[in-house]
């Protein structure tokens, strides 16, 4: 089969030779790393702001103690399920592949860290749609931050690198392994469902927030217009 142009938009590149797949080479990695062929990947600045912002719209309000402990408990709540699961199950297939590597980050991670950043992306996703190119980019991007807390994640190497005053260390890099794009989209289902709703609860009593401050801040001049 010969090879065809690549279906990414602007991409003057073509298919694989054996004319399998709708992507280049280049495209197909970046689907299966971020849901789609044009998906700008979320930075951990980016997340780190957004925790940041998230953590004040929860503090600020007066019932800030119980969010925290209803967070708190859908948390220990998830993670009790995927470890109730795993010990009857002593097989990992397919099929329940990605609640294992969930259930190892969740493990790793600080359960604040990842509250927050599943609540943080969530975030975004109600406050700017357009930021994920598909449901699935959404998805696979949530699962992408949330599956970095687990270090086995990551594979490294020791490259000896020289030092201004002429002296030799090993400098240590890591790069992040990305599973299939099969089981990040799963993990990210799963993140979504119990973190999702709480996320999209904040941008719309955000929302409330900034109308009524806008009602208070216009009431005044409509009252000189009813003087006048």
């Amino acid at each position: 089969m010969p090879s065809r142009p690549c279906c990414a938009r602007g991409c003057p590149r073509v298919t694989t030779p054996d004319g399998y797949g709708d992507y280049c080479p280049k495209h197909a990695r970046h689907y299966r790393r971020h849901g789609h062929p044009e998906q700008d990947p979320l930075t951990k600045g980016e997340v780190t702001r957004l925790k940041k912002y998230v953590t004040k719209l929860i503090d600020r309000r007066r019932n800030s103690p119980e969010i925290w402990d209803k967070l708190d408990s859908s948390h220990r709540a998830l993670l009790s399920d995927l470890r109730a699961e795993s010990l009857t199950t002593k097989v990992v297939y397919r099929g329940n592949r990605h609640k294992f590597m969930l259930l190892h980050a969740m493990e790793a991670a600080e359960a604040k860290d990842f509250i927050l950043t599943a609540l943080a992306i969530s975030y975004l996703h109600e406050y700017d749609s357009r930021r994920f190119k598909s449901d699935e980019a959404f998805f696979v991007s949530l699962a992408r931050r949330i599956l970095m807390f687990n270090r086995t994640s990551w594979s490294g190497r020791l490259t000896p690198v020289e030092r201004k005053d002429g002296s030799r260390t090993l400098w240590k890099t890591q790069t992040y392994r990305d599973p299939a794009r099969y089981y990040s989209s799963e993990v990210g289902k799963m993140v979504a469902k119990v973190f999702y709703p709480p996320g999209v609860a904040l941008r719309q009593g955000e929302i409330r927030t900034d109308k009524m401050t806008a009602d208070v801040l216009r009431a005044p001049v409509e009252a000189l217009t009813l003087d006048a």
